[in-house]
């Protein structure tokens, strides 16, 4: 698997304040500029269902990493 040597920190789209069209764009934009590594997980908020809902038509060109524990 090739991934970019840089990825993107999706933990603040899991904020509450954070509005659909700015989650959009935070991860839409870097996919644009060659940004291929997501990393998110499920105490980042609504981080995960954000990352799927905003990049699930684009799952081929990004890599996503999440954490798990107790």
């Amino acid at each position: 698997m090739d991934v970019s040597i840089v990825g993107l920190g999706a933990g603040q789209i899991g904020e509450n304040d954070v509005t659909e069209a700015e989650a959009a764009e935070v991860l839409n934009r870097p996919l644009g500029l060659g940004v291929a590594l997501i990393d998110t997980a499920a105490p980042y908020g609504l981080s995960e269902e954000r990352t799927g809902r905003h990049l699930g038509r684009r799952r081929d060109e990004s890599a996503l990493s999440t954490k798990g524990g107790q």
